[in-house]
């Protein structure tokens, strides 16, 4: 028997089960975390499971600890992590190196993690803001944290 994967995005565990709203033969499978959800499937309970289990296990890669991260200049996606778990993906990121890349304002690059950014036609690089910063209107401070990286996905095959 196939065990659900726990959530790819917030790691819990995922539960399948009838979707009665739906009516008979619907099923579905649910993050018990942050109800992340696959689509409904209408069929018999042992072909439904069946895809089900298929859509919800099917990753084009898991997140990895930043700590594994290349900083060879491979471009890869990160994630941004608050105090709050609010989760951001940044893409196309890489470890930018003294000498491999410019701001705008074309000061050199430090050692940071880095995207590319555009702005009427120019492209530059730009920083992957890391920071501790403050709301001037809530005055609620926020700390973002990059935790984790994931090679970019692949193209699908051409039809």
């Amino acid at each position: 028997m196939t065990t659900l994967k726990p959530c790819p995005f917030c790691g819990a565990k995922a539960i399948i089960g009838a979707h009665d709203d739906s009516g008979p033969g619907a099923y579905i499978i649910v993050c018990q975390g942050c109800m992340a959800a696959t689509r409904i499937i209408f069929n018999t309970k042992a072909l439904a499971h069946k895809r089900l289990k298929e859509l919800w296990n099917a990753r084009t890669s898991d997140w990895r600890p930043i700590e594994t991260a290349p900083k060879d200049g491979t471009e890869i996606d990160l994630l941004v992590e608050d105090q709050d778990d609010i989760k951001t993906r940044y893409t196309d990121c890489w470890w930018g190196l003294p000498g491999s890349g410019y701001f705008g304002n074309r000061k050199p690059l430090p050692e940071q993690w880095c995207q590319q950014a555009t702005d009427g036609g120019d492209v530059w690089t730009d920083p992957v803001v890391v920071q501790t910063w403050t709301n001037k209107v809530t005055g609620k401070t926020f700390t973002e944290t990059v935790t984790h990286w994931m090679p970019i996905p692949k193209p699908p095959a051409a039809p």
